[in-house]
């Protein structure tokens, strides 16, 4: 296995070999360089084998650990600990304290690899690395092996996979560790506004002439051209104007060296104070573009720790990376054009409209609520206050496109991507029956009907898919029109009550009944745990699937009734 995977080093624990033998391994395996810990008694021992095409030196070891610094001195010097936990469940904690010692001793990246015998992802291979099987025919299968690395690590390496070899000779997978960085092929990324761009007095120039610039138009696209002329104005006035935040922080501080050793022979500041502060506004902008890539919403404005949203950014593009795909025929893909094709066909059939017969018998059951007042009301002219309003309203950062006994029973309802299968002509419908006017219907209707979709494949733009039914998740307005399709379903849930055919539950003598609970697209159902009333409840949602969307799977039940629950 060494011979094939040609490492550059090999760390093993658990040898349970003596000095010769781990020198016989060393010839055999053609390494040069070779430290060890012997064994205690017949158990225990570590060795770690190394070429000369590493510059490797160990600072410490123990019974439990190699640490050793790759590149010493050098700006890419990093630190592999080979660790060994303590097998003794009650001594395991002493393992753990030296590890937090050892972290403290260098500020370097950091993998640390090998046996932790404890249960504490990203591997290829099996599951589990530790396998045991007795003679009473039970087994037992952990992951004992594993690989930790700090973020210093993950920022240099990115990419690193951990494969869990198979091997018939050891009841322990060997790990095969192979540091590289995140390659991602060079890609045309869509546009997304930059937040650190509000600190250029240029960025509000751009959006103010653009939005005065005059579009001949019809008046309910103007606004979605000028969106897309002011992203592209944008996106050309950062590239010749605003510039590279890395690249001119790289530059000034290289400037700044210099300025300083000049300040040294002259006496003379001027340039290093100046250079200090436009390095200072680089690293607020450089603090902004980090924790946008980041999506932490949790961040405060006064964290400014871009080392950290640095990380996270990184950890968000190497897990959304798409490396290969199954395709439908159940092979898989790693061609790009083919993982393009497979995600494309299977968004586009999601999206596309079923054609399902008229939508009357859910709808009927929906009493009109929207008086004239009401659609008055809808139709007055925006306040922009009201614009400002909703948009602060959202999440900073984020903008709006471009989630026995006769006793009773609850029924949760599972809607398989309930957003995505909403059917155009009933959301139509829906609100006609409430009593919506034509021009409002329309209005919405426009809003919902005119979006297509690309699929961001690691990062880039991919495919057209222009649908024909679903509501977009994200979009502001989508929950509430989402409600709007449920109105069908309680339609029809309160006409059976109404008429008998199920009752909900109560919680005390005099209280009403339960029937339901909706949010968004979960749904609790109560009713008496007879056949009559299931069937019922099957029947509704029948009526209601096959005309509002086919997305309501009927399966087995995880969970009996609750026997607490009775009349």
């Amino acid at each position: 296995m060494v011979r094939a995977k040609d490492p550059s080093a090999v760390f093993l624990a658990e040898t349970w070999a003596d000095e010769a033998r781990l020198k016989a391994m060393q010839r055999d395996l053609n390494f040069h360089n070779l430290f060890f810990v012997e064994r205690n008694n017949e158990g225990g021992g570590l060795a770690l084998y190394w070429s000369n095409s590493i510059n490797l030196n160990v600072e410490s070891y123990s019974k439990n650990h190699f640490d050793a610094i790759i590149n010493k001195g050098e700006r890419d010097a990093w630190r592999f600990i080979g660790f060994y936990g303590e097998p003794v469940t009650h001594k395991r904690h002493k393992s753990w304290d030296m590890l937090r010692q050892l972290n403290n001793r260098f500020k370097l990246p950091w993998l640390c690899s090998g046996n932790f015998n404890e249960i504490v992802k990203s591997f290829i291979g099996s599951q589990f690395t530790w396998q045991k099987h007795f003679a009473d025919r039970h087994s037992i299968w952990e992951r004992l092996d594993r690989g930790l690395a700090n973020n210093d690590w993950f920022m240099k390496f990115a990419g690193t996979k951990i494969h869990h070899l198979t091997t018939n000779s050891l009841d322990h997978c060997p790990l095969w560790i192979v540091p590289k960085g995140l390659e991602i092929p060079s890609i045309t990324k869509p546009f997304r506004f930059e937040e650190m761009w509000l600190s250029d007095r240029g960025c509000t120039n751009v959006v103010e002439a653009v939005w005065a610039s005059h579009e001949e138009a019809d008046p309910s696209i103007k606004v979605i051209k000028k969106i897309k002329k002011c992203g592209k104005e944008l996106q050309d006035w950062n590239r010749k104007h605003f510039g590279n935040v890395k690249r001119e922080l790289e530059k000034k501080r290289k400037l700044l060296r210099e300025a300083e050793a000049e300040a040294m022979r002259t006496g003379v500041n001027f340039r290093v104070r100046e250079l200090k502060k436009e390095i200072d506004e680089l690293v607020d902008k450089e603090y902004s573009m980090w924790f946008q890539r980041s999506k932490v919403l949790w961040a405060t404005n006064g964290d400014k720790n871009s080392k950290y949203f640095h990380c996270r950014a990184t950890q968000r593009k190497r897990k959304n990376s798409i490396l290969k795909i199954c395709k439908a025929d159940g092979e898989w893909s790693s061609d790009m054009g083919q993982v393009t094709d497979t995600l494309t066909s299977y968004f586009q059939e999601l999206y596309t409209s079923a054609n399902l017969p008229p939508c009357e018998p859910t709808t009927d059951s929906i009493n009109q609520v929207i008086n004239e007042e009401m659609n008055e009301q809808l139709f007055r002219e925006f306040q922009a206050w009201e614009v400002q309003q909703a948009i602060k309203q959202m999440a900073p950062l984020k903008a709006p496109g471009p989630d026995g006994k006769n006793g009773f029973m609850a029924i949760k309802l599972d809607m398989s991507k309930a957003y995505d299968r909403v059917e155009w002509p009933y959301l139509a419908a829906v609100m006609k029956k409430l009593g919506f006017n034509d021009r409002w219907i329309k209005l919405l209707m426009l809003c919902v009907t005119t979006v297509s979709y690309s699929i961001l494949v690691n990062g880039e733009p991919k495919g057209l898919i222009h649908p024909s039914k679903g509501i977009k998740q994200g979009d502001p307005i989508s929950p509430f029109l989402f409600l709007l399709c449920t109105e069908g379903f309680l339609g029809l849930i309160s006409q059976a009550a109404a008429q008998g055919d199920i009752r909900g539950y109560s919680f005390s003598r005099n209280s009403p009944r339960l029937t339901h609970l909706f949010f968004a697209d979960d749904s609790l159902l109560f009713c008496r745990s007879t056949v009559q009333e299931c069937q019922k409840i099957l029947d509704i949602l029948d009526t209601y699937g096959a005309r509002v969307s086919r997305l309501i799977e009927i399966k087995p039940p995880s969970s009996s009734t609750n026997p607490l629950i009775r009349e």
